[in-house]
């Protein structure tokens, strides 16, 4: 940099994904995630992904979600809850199942890829 501070990391941050919930780069516009960071680490900068806990019902990981009751219900139903009026659902990470699913999909949609870093955003 002009400054003389070296760059070690780059977040990418919120909305690199097509829906919440499919914690995996939109190929539109991340064609070759792979690519993008193997050519960072040879010039010695590390990649971020921040992981959110929302699923939207558009997700590719929406139904399996649904079906497996991975999802956080209300208290007394056996809906899904909305998060704060927001159009997606939250994952149930008081579930050892649910854990396993997501960890399962960060892996496939970032780790495969090379990504070793996560930023746990919006409260999970």
């Amino acid at each position: 940099t002009r400054q003389g501070l070296p760059l070690s990391v780059i977040v990418i941050d919120y909305h690199h994904w097509r829906y919440d919930g499919d914690w995996a780069f939109d190929k539109t516009c991340w064609p070759n995630p792979k690519q993008m960071v193997d050519e960072l680490r040879a010039m010695d900068v590390e990649v971020m992904v921040s992981v959110w806990p929302m699923v939207q019902n558009k997700s590719t990981n929406y139904q399996k979600m649904r079906d497996q009751k991975l999802l956080v219900t209300k208290f007394g139903s056996k809906g899904e809850a909305l998060y704060n009026g927001y159009s997606g659902y939250i994952y149930d990470a008081t579930l050892p199942a649910a854990r396993k699913f997501l960890w399962n999909a960060i892996k496939k949609g970032y780790v495969d890829y090379g990504i070793k870093i996560f930023w746990l955003d919006a409260c999970e």
